[in-house]
């Protein structure tokens, strides 16, 4: 506002100074003409000179203001690429489920072949979405690459889940990928990028793996997983859980059992055989049960008759949970299914052992899981665990009845995902004394 009154203010100036000297000059005409027309002439033409400079003038503050704002808009549009450019980035981790047993049967001249085939597979997929592939260590994969192309990924589900499988070398199992993907996260923030990914990839692990599981901040989405899950858990991982498990009890003062509500055969014998190594380390130890009627609570009358104390139900007064005690949720993993929600923010440690694939839903804090998709229950994965365990623990004859009756039930009498460790683990449960005058009982 101040410019247009100066340059106004300006303008009126020169015109009355113009008016001035042009009556000045028609005065001098009187006296003498050809003075006054020259000077009325020189008046004209320095009022247009005035004119003509004044609109020079203005053209280039016009010209000068919209070279600022163009500046102005160009610095905008920079900064705001170089900030979506930094967002546009999304991290993968890969995995190969298990070379180990990939190999099993397949000649050793052939392995390292196979593992090239895999490598090369992997960096021509990278070369064509335009991706940064670092390989750590012998089955491991780190990915760096526009979210443009991962979400192309994510719309055709993942493809390379499919071309990995087709790869031959030989006689064996197919090549199968665990790929966890983080998205959507500010540059500003690698640490959150870096956890997101890490929780994806645990996340497809302990769905079965097979499968690719993508983070952001606000969702998770599943690609893949449709094939049936095979037994994928190594010796070390179970060795590594029992050692674990071990000292989480010894730690603590006292241990709760609980599986999901509406109780089956799974849960209770899984429990029991957890009670029994809980009993070796001289622990107080209760299980938490929601009865569902049916032979699954005549299996529960009958420990309850000779374990007194041992089992317990929803609402028990009698049960304590405090900041020192292990609560072990088997055959369950979810919040909302489990049989009393409230001991969850009670206990002061949570350990989680199951064959369920993991959901998104997943426990706010946990000091141990052991969710192992490949297994044909959580009889079974606690039948194996009892081997590995610093100390030699034995199940007694009750024990090793529950846990077959957990075997049986979700195995459909062992026509349904069963591996050779299902039957294995059976035959150690019958060395072990199990019952099978109770076991006719139970299912007749």
């Amino acid at each position: 506002m101040d410019a247009n009154f100066y340059r106004n203010y300006k303008r009126k100036f020169f015109i009355g100074l113009g008016v001035l000297l042009a009556l000045t000059c028609l005065a001098l005409a009187k006296y003498n003409t050809i003075l006054g027309i020259f000077g009325l002439f020189t008046v004209v033409i320095g009022l247009y000179a005035f004119s003509y400079m004044d609109k020079q003038e203005q053209s280039v503050r016009e010209r000068e203001l919209r070279e600022e704002i163009l500046s102005t808009e160009r610095e905008q549009v920079s900064e705001e690429r170089l900030t979506s450019a930094s967002d546009e980035l999304a991290l993968v981790f890969m995995q190969v489920d298990d070379y180990d047993e990939v190999f099993h049967g397949l000649a050793d001249e052939k392995r390292p072949m196979l593992v090239a085939a895999v490598d090369k597979l992997l960096r021509e997929w990278a070369g064509e979405i335009n991706a940064y592939l670092r390989k750590d260590g012998r089955e491991r994969y780190t990915v760096l690459l526009p979210t443009a192309e991962l979400e192309a990924q994510e719309n055709d589900n993942f493809p390379i889940l499919d071309k990995v499988r087709e790869i031959k070398v030989g006689k064996h199992i197919p090549v199968t990928l665990s790929i966890g993907a983080a998205k959507g996260i500010d540059s500003e923030e690698p640490a959150k990028l870096g956890r997101l990914v890490q929780e994806a990839l645990e996340l497809s692990l302990e769905r079965g793996g097979d499968q690719a599981v993508v983070k952001s901040a606000e969702h998770t989405w599943f690609y893949g997983g449709h094939t049936e899950v095979v037994g994928k858990r190594s010796k070390v991982r179970v060795r590594v859980t029992a050692v674990e498990l071990a000292g989480l009890i010894r730690h603590a003062r006292s241990v709760v059992i609980m599986g999901h509500s509406r109780m089956d055969f799974d849960v209770l014998g899984a429990a029991l055989g957890c009670a029994e190594i809980v009993r070796h380390y001289g622990k107080p130890v209760r299980i938490l049960i929601d009865r569902s009627g049916g032979p699954v609570d005549n299996l529960a009358a009958i420990i309850d008759q000779r374990d007194p104390g041992l089992i317990c139900e929803k609402g028990d007064l009698g049960i304590e949970v405090s900041s020192q005690t292990l609560l072990l949720l088997v055959d369950v993993h979810r919040p909302q299914m489990v049989a009393e929600p409230s001991l969850l923010s009670r206990a002061g440690y949570i350990a989680v052992i199951d064959h369920h694939r993991r959901g998104e839903e997943f426990l706010e804090r946990c000091n141990l899981s052991y969710i192992m998709p490949g297994a044909s229950s959580t009889s079974e994965l606690v039948g194996e665990l009892v081997h590995y365990f610093p100390e030699d623990i034995r199940f007694s004859p009750l024990a090793a009845t529950a846990l077959l009756t957990g075997l049986i039930v979700d195995t459909k009498r062992f026509t349904f995902s069963t591996s050779d460790r299902t039957f294995r683990i059976a035959a150690q449960l019958m060395e072990a004394g199990a019952d099978q005058a109770l076991l006719r009982e139970l299912f007749n």
